[in-house]
This record gives C-alpha cells, sequence and structure tokens, in this order.
C-alpha cells in the first residue's frame, strides 16, 4: 500500500510510512508495512485473508490492530494486509 495512509473511525494504532530500497514510500501501521491483496477488487474485500504466501500466513489488519480471524469469507473494514 502506498503511504501516506489515513486513519479511519476507530483506528487505535500509529500509522505512518516507510521508504523502501527502490525509494518508493509504503504506509505502515504500528511499524508493520501494509499491503493490499491482487484479488481485491473492491473495499471491503479481504480474499487475502488466511492465505498462506511468500513465506508467511497473510492477515486483514483490523481497526483495533490484531489480526482478523482467518475465514477468508468475512466482509472486511479495514481494507489492508499486515504482518
Amino acid at each position: 500500500m502506498k503511504g501516506p495512509a489515513t486513519a479511519g473511525t476507530g483506528v487505535t494504532g500509529k500509522l505512518g510510512t516507510i521508504t523502501r530500497s527502490g525509494g518508493s514510500v509504503q504506509a505502515t501501521y504500528n511499524g508493520h508495512p501494509l499491503y493490499t491483496y491482487a484479488a481485491d477488487s473492491a473495499p471491503g474485500q479481504a480474499k487475502g485473508n488466511g492465505l498462506n504466501l511468500s513465506g508467511g500466513v497473510w492477515h486483514e489488519v483490523t481497526v483495533s490492530g490484531a489480526a482478523a480471524p482467518a475465514a477468508n469469507s468475512s466482509p472486511s473494514s479495514s481494507g489492508g494486509y499486515g504482518y
């Protein structure tokens, strides 16, 4: 997810940015880089939540900062993936 990011209602963690090795700016949540999943085509989708890809399991980030349950069919309120 390209930075900077703007927090929605209820977000209690710290949003920030990092500069990647190629010079692009990436949004972070509590210091962890945020990503979007390529198969999500509309706000609220979380098709990548719980998938084991690229060396680890990916989780949707909830507004509280906790990882969302791995059920891929639940709607998302955050639209991003974290650590």
